[in-house]
């Protein structure tokens, strides 16, 4: 069989996995803290300087605010004012084909052929994918992989600089506050070179990975916020957080959700697998699969390095594997993958239409699932009092209504900024539970605008102090008593 011949296939195949990855997030929903990132990166262009307070919601206006990730805000909102949203969507598909891409390195390090790298690059995608959109958090899952890619190689296999990691932590500490848990892998890298050396070798060993930590420590501090940056990412610790309480992607995954399924199949499979396991790979999976049962947030991150480790199980039980592709004796089965993808991602599309979902080809991102008609009607609408908004619709006022929109902001996605206190305010009065008449003339509440099925709205369309003043299928707008129309 010619060598061009193997490698048909192969080049059908990767182009069409990498199509999939790359067209995800044209398929996504905006997501709801784009809106405000994106109004942030403008305020930043416009006056020049990065914002410590808070200048979008009348609820924290003033309040201190650490705006950790104001370097991925300048650049959304470059990229949208250069080219529109799809110029952010396209570049956030490149992003995450360059993550997969890395994926497959980072198992392919592990012994593993082309095939079976594709295989768990493509695991981890599946995975991965509920996280993957136009947001900060990809440039962590992305840094986390150049992370483990580098500090994996040097360990395991002795090969690569460590220096590179030096300013991919300077970019990190810029973009997300993700960037402790970088911190904390060179830890681990740290601990398992000193364990993993001979006896009489051991700190020689280990010196190389301390010394990168505390240059990478050094690197973080080169950013706006100071120490303020560094103690940032620790404000998420503890049970009394309220983004851990009432924050969706912040509390543990539902596993009924196919596709976080997935994650706890590949759990339960590296724990039943037998073989080897080094102390990098127990420290890293562990450490990860325990932060991913308490956030499924943190899964794309367990995801890199637990199909790492399933790639070193499978070359130990499956040593067909570690052959080339050029070494396989029938290519049905990648001629097979060949058909299977496209139907994958038509199958995809198909979804996302039939939802009614719009493709974001645009320049605007967007507004599915927002209240585009609400926010027209309250421009026109004459009233006094506060509004008392939907949560993950903040992001949208802040958007749609900045500079005006600390008239228009009760709270947004910035759970740190807005505190414990006022995200259990707004749950509570949500909610309809007892003392949300307090709630809202606590902050002077006069305007009320949510979904159709929260609770507070059955208790105001029987309020005499309550009349509605505007309802489409996604939204409804109650005045109190007393406020011009």
């Amino acid at each position: 069989m010619s060598k061009n011949r193997c490698f048909a296939p192969l080049l059908l195949i990767l182009p069409l996995l990498i199509s999939i990855v790359f067209l995800h997030c044209f398929l996504m929903p905006t997501d709801p803290d784009y809106w405000w990132h994106v109004t942030a990166g403008r305020t930043i262009i416009e006056t020049g300087s990065i914002p410590h307070t808070d200048p979008f919601s009348y609820t924290s206006f003033g309040k201190e605010w650490v705006a950790h990730e104001w370097f991925s805000e300048v650049v959304f909102y470059g990229v949208e004012q250069a080219f529109g949203y799809v110029g952010n969507v396209v570049l956030f598909g490149l992003i995450l084909c360059l993550i997969w891409y890395i994926v497959y390195r980072i198992t392919r390090d592990r012994g593993i052929g082309e095939l079976g790298a594709a295989f768990c690059a493509t695991i981890w995608f599946v995975m991965a994918r509920g996280s993957l959109n136009v947001r900060p958090q990809v440039w962590t899952v992305l840094l986390f992989s150049l992370t483990v890619f580098i500090l994996q190689r040097r360990l395991l296999d002795h090969r690569g600089s460590l220096w590179p990691l030096a300013p991919i932590m300077l970019l990190w500490v810029n973009l997300h506050g993700g960037y402790v848990i970088g911190l904390g892998t060179m830890g681990v890298a740290s601990v398992c070179a000193f364990i993993m050396a001979q006896p009489g070798t051991r700190w020689p060993s280990a010196r190389p990975f301390v010394y990168i930590l505390l240059a990478c420590l050094a690197a973080t501090l080169l950013n706006p916020n100071g120490i303020d940056a560094l103690l940032y990412p620790f404000s998420y610790a503890g049970t009394g957080n309220a983004s851990m309480q009432y924050v969706q992607e912040w509390q543990s995954p539902n596993f009924h959700n196919s596709a976080l399924l997935v994650s706890a199949v590949l759990l339960g499979i590296l724990v039943a697998l037998p073989g080897k396991t080094t102390w990098w790979d127990a420290l890293m999976v562990g450490g990860l699969a325990v932060m991913a049962l308490v956030s499924a947030r943190h899964l794309p991150l367990f995801g890199i390095v637990a199909v790492s480790l399933l790639a070193f199980r499978m070359v130990g039980l499956l040593p067909g594997l570690i052959a080339s592709i050029k070494a396989w004796p029938t290519l049905r089965l990648l001629w097979v993958l060949c058909l299977v993808w496209p139907i994958v991602g038509i199958n995809n599309i198909y979804r996302t239409v039939q939802a009614e979902q719009p493709l974001q080809v645009g320049r605007m991102a967007t507004t599915y699932g927002y209240p585009y008609e609400a926010v027209e009607f309250l421009r026109g609408m004459d009233y006094q009092g506060n509004i008392l908004n939907q949560y993950d619709w903040g992001g949208y006022l802040i958007y749609a209504a900045y500079p005006e929109s600390a008239r228009y902001v009760f709270i947004d996605g910035r759970a740190d900024v807005h505190g414990d206190a006022l995200m259990s305010d707004y749950m509570l009065a949500v909610g309809a539970e007892p003392g949300w008449a307090e709630v809202l003339d606590k902050y002077g509440i006069g305007v009320v605008l949510l979904g159709p099925n929260n609770a507070l709205v059955s208790v105001l369309d029987v309020s005499s102090d309550w009349s509605q003043a505007f309802t489409d299928e996604l939204s409804v707008i109650y005045i109190r008593s007393g406020v011009s129309n």
